[in-house]
């Protein structure tokens, strides 16, 4: 029975394949911001190499070139974030208010 659980298992492995492996990519630059923004998340963070399927040399190769870009300005350390509402501006206009303020004589 242990026979048929590790053929099981070994079905459902699937081959590791990189998106660094698919474009034959040996050596990754800091210049290259295009490549390595495809290595970060929305909010400017390193994806993992768990969801990038990257080898650990190369993830290792890749973190080192994204904190490199970050440095000299190439990529950002954070993104922007967008604001979705209007800031709340107070304003009295009520004539109790006016009255209330003392005059500079």
């Amino acid at each position: 029975m242990n026979h048929n659980k590790d053929k099981l298992k070994k079905k459902n492995k699937r081959k590791r394949v990189s998106f660094l492996d698919e474009q034959g990519i040996n050596y990754i630059d800091y210049k290259d911001v295009e490549l390595l923004s495809k290595f970060i998340n929305s909010h400017g963070k390193i994806l993992p190499s768990k969801i990038t399927d990257v080898s650990a040399k190369r993830q290792r190769m890749l973190t080192r070139a994204i904190k490199r870009a970050r440095n000299m300005a190439l990529l950002p350390f954070t993104q922007e974030r967008v604001r979705t509402q209007k800031p709340l501006i107070v304003t009295s206009n009520s004539p109790k208010e006016k009255e209330a303020k003392p005059s500079a004589q």
